[in-house]
């Protein structure tokens, strides 16, 4: 079978140096919480793709990113987004518009460059 995946920010064609700036994606499964009729939290998940901007570069595999957006592919997670008291988080990542962090550029791919590479 013949799938296709996107390229990734450290596929060996881009520098570290050549991200600053650039807008970079991943689509991962992110944590969120809600209340059940009680007001307990309780814990969910749910797809979502994030989109960050690089604003400097810490090392040649970690870049610090600020959170541009976050769109949830899951339907539950995205009735209930305008209803969630913390944002979600994807690993230890706040998924907080405005947000910064540290991340390994090897998780994500360039937003823009979203070309198929043959698996």
């Amino acid at each position: 079978m013949l799938s296709i995946s996107p390229a990734k920010a450290n596929d060996g064609q881009i520098s570290s140096k050549e991200l600053l700036d650039k807008t970079m994606c991943r689509e991962a499964t992110a944590k969120y919480q809600l209340a059940d009729e009680n007001g307990y939290l309780h814990w969910y998940q749910g797809q979502v793709q994030v989109h960050v901007k690089v604003v400097s570069i810490i090392a040649d595999d970690t870049v610090r990113i600020r959170i541009l957006s976050w769109y949830a592919h899951d339907e539950t997670l995205r009735q209930w987004q305008p209803y969630l008291k913390k944002p979600p988080l994807l690993d230890n990542l706040v998924l907080e518009v405005g947000k910064y962090h540290s991340v390994k550029r090897n998780d994500w791919y360039l937003c823009a460059d979203k070309p198929g590479t043959f698996v």
